[in-house]
């Protein structure tokens, strides 16, 4: 009965290191599989790979397996065998030049998209390719202009009151203050206000080539805030909107 205990044992352990010999040997041929499929993915598929698509599963192949064969997705495999499906030899053709999609400007398109940017850098590019009736997305219009050196850039801010604008604010202050009698502080009139932000007071964001933060062109004035400002005092009320 020992003699058998211990003849079980063995064998026991002798599967087990079977087992994982086994699963070591599948998860190393999992793993060469992957690289194979990055490497080939890595690229377009070549016409002749397309046609071993079609060949294979013409001949009754499932498409896990002609994946595997080839080296590619699953996805990749359907989307050939429709193309061949719907337009036959010559949808196996490569219609993509260098590896990219059909191009949809012309450099001269581009050169007029980029001044048209340039002249109202404060709009969105939508605005610019909607003038220029360009068939092009938000994405291909923001592509050209990087390439362009023209990026998206939250603007500069202009200081309005520089520090001779308050010294003359205090001298002028002082000036009232010492020279004012109480009969024209009687006729003075104190206002308070409060800023209401409408839809027009968002942040904004320019247009603009690297490195012209500062230029004048681009730089946005505070004073066009598009803010409604309430100003109240002595029971009346003024609604002003700054522009």
């Amino acid at each position: 009965m020992t003699a058998l205990v211990r003849f079980a044992l063995r064998h026991k352990k002798q599967m087990n290191i079977n087992m994982k010999r086994q699963s070591a040997k599948t998860m190393f041929n999992c793993f060469l599989s992957s690289l194979s499929c990055r490497a080939i993915m890595a690229g377009n598929l070549s016409e002749f790979s397309r046609g071993r698509i079609v060949s294979l599963w013409e001949a009754g192949w499932s498409e896990i397996d002609i994946a595997q064969r080839i080296g590619c997705h699953t996805r990749t495999v359907q989307k050939w065998i429709n193309r061949w499906q719907e337009e036959g030899e010559e949808g196996l053709k490569d219609k993509r030049k260098n590896n990219h999609g059909v191009r949809l400007t012309t450099a001269e398109e581009d050169a007029a998209l980029v001044r048209q940017v340039d002249e109202n850098p404060f709009l969105p590019v939508r605005h610019s390719v909607n003038q220029l009736d360009l068939q092009i997305s938000n994405t291909t219009a923001q592509r050209r202009l990087h390439k362009a050196n023209v990026h998206c850039y939250h603007p500069a801010r202009k200081i309005l009151l520089t520090n001779r604008h308050r010294e003359d604010r205090v001298a002028f202050a002082l000036e009232q203050l010492n020279t004012a009698s109480p009969e024209d502080w009687d006729r003075t009139i104190w206002t308070d206000e409060k800023v209401f932000c409408s839809a027009d007071d968002r942040r904004r964001h320019v247009w603009r080539p690297e490195g012209h933060r500062y230029d004048p062109k681009y730089v946005l004035p505070n004073a066009q805030s598009g803010a409604l400002l309430v100003l109240c005092g002595g029971g009346s009320v003024l609604i002003v909107r700054e522009n």
